[in-house]
């Protein structure tokens, strides 16, 4: 059914795939929940008319100011959100064990953006060993699955330290979708953007995933 992420018990592949395909599968349900909303225009009249030259040099401005930091101490990372996030929590079923799936979100309107961020704690059986690179492969899969879309550019990272994919998919030019998908003290992460747009250019997409910072232990959130 899916490519064989561990050795060599079969249960804990599906496992790790059917918790990849769980997350996408909110992804394409989100997505479909809202439409962008036309930015007001500025009346000619209010807009100001541009500063004088100066000779000091403004201070640059940080691109995050006014974003929400989430921070996990359970999963040991943390991550800024353009507006406030909202928490699902649900236990999955797997071959392998249950585990529970944490899903955090921030749905933009405005602009036609979807921000996903999912942790789970991968259950492996007693005696198998995991093949990390094919369990990123089962998941990038699993995602492309769940949003009836394909994988268009992928490549590998590292997030800090940690082994990872960074893929980008594309339903039929209806939506986009940009995901970092890595794996670091036992636990699948995926942080994905989707957009309407299908614009993955956007700086807010690379800020949300460049602001991931994970911790070295599972149990110690990142300061």
């Amino acid at each position: 059914m899916f490519p064989l992420p561990f050795s060599p018990a079969r249960p804990a592949a599906i496992a790790l795939a059917a918790l990849a395909l769980t997350g996408c599968s909110t992804v394409q349900s989100w997505l479909g929940r809202f439409a962008p909303e036309p930015a007001p225009e500025t009346p000619a009249a209010a807009i100001a008319p541009s500063p004088s030259p100066s000779a000091s040099p403004s201070p640059k401005a940080d691109p995050t100011a006014g974003w929400t930091r989430y921070a996990s101490s359970k999963g040991g990372y943390a991550v800024l959100f353009p507006g406030e996030p909202a928490e699902e929590v649900a236990k999955i079923p797997t071959p392998a064990g249950e585990t529970e799936v944490v899903l955090v979100r921030y749905q933009d309107r405005k602009n036609g953006r979807l921000y996903l961020f999912t942790h789970n704690r991968v259950p492996v059986p007693q005696g198998s060993s995991l093949d990390i690179e094919k369990g990123l492969d089962s998941s990038r899969d699993s995602l492309a699955r769940g949003m009836d879309g394909k994988a268009i550019a992928e490549r590998k990272i590292t997030q800090n330290g940690f082994p990872g994919r960074e893929v980008e998919f594309d339903r039929a030019g209806k939506f986009a979708a940009k995901a970092r998908i890595f794996y670091a003290n036992g636990i699948l992460y995926q942080a994905i953007v989707g957009t309407e747009d299908r614009n993955l250019k956007a700086p807010s997409v690379n800020l949300f995933l460049n602001s991931i910072k994970v911790a070295g232990s599972p149990e110690k959130p990142p300061s």
